[in-house]
């Protein structure tokens, strides 16, 4: 034990990762492209072959059985709300996968042949086949007020390999609050939406309406907070959840999940027309936000982005090549149209 750190592989936003006992790790990258494995002595990762299944955003949270024989995981077509997720099981190394759990996440396997999971705060167990990597019995709530997170699938628990069970107590983080709008004097003013897990807020221009991801359908909302009013803008759950508003308050750009990876959408904020596809990327396209002329969008995945685009026809944008700002490495975060311009400026002033 000792030394210096060495660095395997890349994971830009990890997910999780086991270490099997045949010296290999299996590991989620990111939130999009599934899992990977490579060597406990660094390396170029390997997907998992035939790993997505029809309808399933995204994979985390692995743990590989005895023997390196298969992985456990949490599947989800959404990015929030894991208490409706899968376990699933991938028979190394080839799969296929297949569901062995409707409904939990975190999963843990027994030394005594059990399958550990969480779901509403409560840990549950079930006698489990390693042979057939089936259950073999109707799940049983073991361990009730265990820490979880439902909106990413964690689970505050582990196993040793003897059998040790080690937990933080405490009551799921539903992180379902009320929305507040604090003026200049400070002083904080309810907003007339119902409170609920919601993810990517972001205010239009005007400061009018409110676009949210709802967790609960893995679709994007629009709040009229004057009117007092919801629209529901998409209705693909396909694990929507970064959105960005137009200059002019008319269109949306937004993320989804897609089966390669990630895809960038366009769509009128009004609810009028179908999304139009903008990019897709393996390595995800995370929209971060647009520039003040609205002709280009920040995004990420393995590094951070600039895709132009041809606004001829407003409602159907032609995306040009992306420009890369930032190399993959970097911690990348979202940062405003105004810092969008400026980066923008100095990129095309120093080339």
């Amino acid at each position: 034990m000792g030394g210096a750190p060495l660095v395997l592989c890349e994971a830009p936003n990890g997910r999780g990762l086991s270490w099997g006992d045949d010296g290999n790790l299996v590991f989620a990258p990111n939130n999009v492209t599934g899992l990977s494995r490579v060597p406990a002595a660094g390396g170029a990762p390997e997907a998992l072959p035939r790993l997505k299944n029809a309808g399933v955003g995204t994979h985390r949270w692995p743990f590989v059985l005895p023997g390196s024989s298969a992985v456990l995981f949490s599947s989800n077509p959404l990015v929030t709300d894991w208490d409706q997720a899968n376990i699933e099981v991938f028979p190394l190394p080839k799969g296929p996968a297949k569901i062995v759990q409707r409904g939990g996440y975190a999963p843990r396997y027994l030394p005594t042949g059990h399958l550990l999971f969480v779901q509403q705060g409560t840990l549950f167990g079930a006698s489990f086949d390693e042979s057939r990597l089936e259950l073999k019995g109707a799940p049983v709530p073991l361990l009730p007020e265990i820490a979880a997170h439902s909106p990413s699938g964690g689970g505050q628990y582990d196993i040793s390999r003897e059998g040790t069970l080690v937990f933080l107590a405490g009551k799921p983080d539903e992180s379902r609050y009320p929305f507040g709008w604090m003026p200049e004097g400070g002083k904080l003013e309810p907003l007339s939406v119902p409170a609920a897990a919601y993810s990517g807020l972001r205010l239009s221009p005007d400061g009018k309406r409110l676009a949210v991801t709802n967790a609960s359908s893995g679709d994007i909302w629009i709040f009229d907070l004057e009117r007092g009013t919801s629209t529901r803008l998409t209705h693909t759950s396909n694990g929507n959840r970064y959105c960005a508003w137009t200059p002019d308050g008319k269109h949306i750009a937004y993320s989804a999940n897609a089966n390669n990876g990630q895809a960038l959408w366009w769509v009128r904020a009004d609810g009028a027309g179908s999304p139009v596809l903008l990019i897709e990327r393996p390595n995800g396209a995370t929209v971060s936000s647009i520039s003040p002329d609205g002709r280009s969008i920040a995004m990420f995945g393995g590094g951070m982005f600039l895709l132009p685009l041809d606004l001829t026809d407003p409602d159907r944008p032609k995306p040009g090549a992306e420009q890369l700002i930032l190399p993959t490495g970097f911690q990348h975060t979202f940062f405003s149209g105004r810092a969008l311009d400026r980066l923008h400026l100095r990129r095309v002033e120093f080339l």
